[in-house]
């Protein structure tokens, strides 16, 4: 990822993404759409759906309930095989996995990320044939999601 970075809220979540991404979700026509970014003339898009802890008893997430949330995610949207899968379990605790879409042709790239409280799924998006050199910042962007108050 280059060096200028920006900081980007996204409602509950910010990150720092790379000066030449920019947040799109403004110019949508749906409300209800997912945060997304884009990289300026890019080939992608990065979306955020967020789910915030906001009472009650701590559900103490881990890697591997995002695991298993990957899993069921799959199983619903009934993704072919993933490959390139990553798991992390730190301060922020991230499961991934790469996907390629057949039906649409398109190359699908899903983060399961929490903080142990909050979780985000990140989706990346892109055609198969697409060059994806945008990845490397995607997985920065993902690394540097902080949960924060709305």
């Amino acid at each position: 990822m280059s060096k200028a970075v920006h900081k980007v809220r996204l409602g509950s979540i910010a990150v720092a993404a790379p000066k030449s991404w920019v947040d799109l979700t403004p110019d949508l026509d749906d409300p209800d759409a997912p945060y997304t970014l884009a990289k300026q003339d890019g080939v992608g898009a990065l979306q955020f759906s967020i789910a915030v802890y906001r009472r009650g008893k701590n559900p103490s997430i881990s890697a591997a309930d995002l695991q298993d949330m990957l899993r069921e995610f799959e199983r619903a949207q009934q993704l072919r095989k993933g490959f390139d899968r990553r798991n992390q379990e730190d301060a922020l605790s991230i499961t991934a996995a790469s996907y390629h879409e057949t039906e649409s042709d398109d190359f699908i790239r899903l983060w399961y990320v929490s903080d142990g409280k909050n979780v985000a799924l990140v989706s990346y998006t892109c055609s198969w044939a697409a060059p994806r050199n945008e990845l490397q910042d995607c997985e920065h962007i993902v690394e540097s999601i902080s949960f924060t108050k709305e």
